[in-house]
């Protein structure tokens, strides 16, 4: 995590208004006529600064306030012992609210109510329950590990059946391991020892979403002249932009192909009123957690059609978006699973691959790593989220780290680096796109804002599938290249990269 000025200043401005509140103490504790006024004005200014630069959910704020100002309290009280003035009304408070500010930040995060992260994948990993994936050699057979395997009551099918020897020997290779979760350690231990069978092994571990930062909101609608009728599109300040020279490029030109985005994610709202004229047949066409649908409607809402959100395209002519779930109804996936939808995905023909998920290693999973390999190999162009570790340098977050995948940043209204965004740039194909208040699609026919590299990469996935509906042989390096020509250096651009510009990337190949 990323230590801001707002980190330090919220705990060092609540440790001066409380010494100044403590000194008023110590004043009318004497006999001398001290306002005690002031250091109140003190104590709420350093309650709303803590308010206002604190992002996230109302439980972030919260524990922040509480942190610091327990922090405050306890500090302060030492001022008090000096003056032999019942140090225990600021330590004894002080200590109570730092307890409960760590006690309800962590039984918030565990139910899903933090957002540190803003709902882009970037929960902590663990282990799916008594789950393994262990590669073999393109020679090895699983029976040569039949002795072990029995040995600790082990359960294994492939991983991926719907890959052949011949395609590709890692992911054709791959086993899942079932065992009892107190085995699996010495398992591991045992089969890593057996290097002429076994080629890679590790847990199959869990990545969990956090919940969406919904609740300071600052999208606003503008008025405006808009080529596209969506009504909500004044709601979009990431479109007002550009959307009209996006759009103006568009309204007449023929692509040579309609593009395929597929949305590896919780799923899609395929009957969402302005996804489903979009949306292409595909394994997951629906959503019950969300996510998926909101990267949806970023990628390629239909446009021009007088209802919801607008994209970049336009009337829906060049993109097609389709579905494959890599994490479940409750926002978490295994490596497995993951893998799983990245190999569909490629094997029906994806254009572009968008994932809008991960976790903070440095060491990507080696059977996610081969899938977005395979991918590669078979003319994808996987774009990935930097993270949002806030600041975490993204070599430490896969699958953004993976060679050969474009990684995506998040940035603000104002242009600069989003605060919970990670820094890509360390990164050989780093970019930055909007990812803060972004407003998109969601299940059951409705709208809200989200934050997120999440939703800064289908907003990339989506301009690249409109180059690729020109340019049908795009490599992903090209596609790079030229939204990074084309892009906009802002003050943070040696942190994300340069800020796509849509317009330009998408008359670079027309």
């Amino acid at each position: 995590m990323e230590i801001t000025a707002e980190h330090i200043f919220g705990p060092v401005f609540a440790t001066v208004a409380m010494f100044f509140y403590g000194r008023a103490i110590v004043g009318r504790a004497s006999g001398r006529q001290i306002r005690i006024l002031p250091a109140l004005i003190l104590i709420m200014g350093a309650l709303l600064f803590q308010i206002l630069t604190t992002d996230g959910t109302i439980i972030d704020v919260v524990c922040r306030v509480l942190l610091s100002f327990g922090v405050a309290m306890i500090i302060d009280s030492r001022y008090l012992a000096a003056k032999k003035e019942h140090p225990k009304m600021f330590w004894v408070p002080g200590l109570l609210a730092l307890m409960i500010s760590f006690v309800l930040y962590f039984f918030a995060s565990l139910a899903g109510y933090t957002s540190n992260g803003f709902f882009a994948g970037d929960g902590a990993q663990d282990i799916e329950s008594g789950q393994v994936l262990i590669e073999l050699g393109p020679d090895d057979a699983i029976s040569e590990l039949e002795e072990v395997l029995e040995k600790y009551g082990a359960e294994y099918g492939r991983a991926f059946p719907m890959v052949d020897l011949d395609e590709n020997e890692d992911l054709a290779q791959t086993y899942l391991v079932r065992l009892p979760q107190d085995q699996v350690d010495a398992f591991l231990a045992e089969v890593r020892r057996d290097t002429e069978n076994v080629d890679h092994s590790g847990y199959n571990s869990v990545i969990r979403l956090n919940p969406p930062s919904v609740a300071r909101r600052t999208e606003t609608s503008v008025e405006g002249n808009f080529l596209a009728n969506d009504p909500q599109l004044p709601r979009q300040w990431w479109i007002r932009r550009d959307g009209n020279a996006v759009h103006q490029l568009l309204r007449n030109a023929r692509p040579k192909k309609k593009a395929r985005v597929a949305i590896v994610d919780t799923g899609i709202d395929s009957g969402h009123e302005d996804l489903r004229g979009i949306f292409s047949k595909s394994p997951a066409d629906s959503d019950i957690q969300g996510h998926g649908t909101h990267c949806a409607g970023l990628a390629g809402a239909a446009t021009n059609n007088g209802v919801g959100i607008a994209s970049y395209n336009w009337e829906g002519r060049f993109v097609e978006v389709r579905g494959y779930k890599g994490l479940s109804d409750d926002g978490s996936g295994s490596v497995e699973q993951v893998s799983e939808a990245i190999i569909l995905a490629a094997e029906d023909g994806a254009d572009v691959i968008s994932l809008s998920l991960g976790s903070k290693t440095a060491l990507p999973p080696f059977t996610e790593r081969a899938a977005i390999e395979y991918a590669l190999q078979r003319g994808c162009i996987v774009v990935a989220a930097a993270g949002n570790n806030r600041g975490l340098d993204a070599r430490e977050h896969s699958p953004s780290n993976i060679p050969g995948v474009i990684a995506v940043a998040a940035t603000n209204a104002q242009d600069r680096r989003a605060p919970f965004s990670n820094i890509n740039t360390k990164l050989k194909m780093p970019l930055a796109a909007p990812g803060m208040d972004i407003f998109s699609t969601l299940p059951a026919g409705k709208y809200e804002s989200y934050s997120g590299t999440s939703m800064a990469t289908p907003i990339v996935a989506g301009v690249i599938g409109i180059m690729r509906a020109f340019a049908p042989d795009l490599s992903p390096q090209k596609a790079w290249r030229i939204l990074h020509d084309t892009g906009r250096e802002i003050e943070d651009s040696h942190e994300v990269g340069k800020l796509i510009q849509p317009a330009a990337a998408i008359k670079a190949v027309l």
